[in-house]
């Protein structure tokens, strides 16, 4: 009787209702007894391209934050509230996935349409060449261009046809090249 208790939170927390509570002659206490709330950090921004696991913001807890697909850094980052109500990092800036120089295809020109995550690359053979294979390549999220890469392959005419009583001269049957005639005697 005549007690008094005088309750207090831990860093972090704050006290929600009265400090003191004392005993009565009765035996019971004056009042309700208070409890101890986590202090809350604040939802952080999401950053573009992001996305958050977590829901509780409150000191001690974590959320975690990682890239959509084509985005770095890949692997999942953690941020914990700390007792002064600050998050213990910034999160992350998650910055488009880029591809090095396109793949080399002989014989060819190319069109580069940046070299980020999702641009493309089209690739046209030079004159005399056929493309064997898709025209476009297209950098992935894994930092490198899709494969495989197309192919320039020269055309080919097939043997010209046989004239009677007459050779032919040249043995190139690629497009451009010249085929002779040359009349057998008689």
């Amino acid at each position: 009787m005549g007690s008094e208790v005088v309750f207090s939170c831990e860093e972090g927390y704050e006290l929600i209702g009265s400090s003191h509570v004392q005993c009565l002659e009765t035996g019971s206490w004056n009042g309700v007894f208070p409890y101890c709330r986590a202090l809350s950090c604040g939802r952080p921004a999401v950053p573009e391209n992001a996305v958050m696991m977590g829901t509780n913001f409150t000191f001690g807890s974590k959320v975690t934050f990682s890239c959509v697909k084509g985005f770095v850094p890949g692997d999942p980052y953690d941020m914990q509230c700390q007792a002064s109500l600050k998050w213990s990092r910034a999160p992350p800036a998650c910055q488009r996935v880029t591809c090095g120089d396109p793949p080399h295809v002989g014989n060819s020109d190319f069109t580069l349409k940046g070299k980020t995550y999702l641009s493309t690359v089209l690739y046209t053979c030079a004159e005399g060449y056929r493309l064997q294979g898709s025209e476009e390549v297209v950098c992935q999220a894994s930092g490198e261009w899709s494969s495989p890469a197309p192919l320039c392959a020269s055309i080919h005419c097939g043997d010209p046809p046989a004239l009677r009583d007459a050779a032919t001269i040249g043995d190139g049957h690629a497009l451009g090249n010249k085929v002779h005639y040359v009349c057998k005697e008689g």
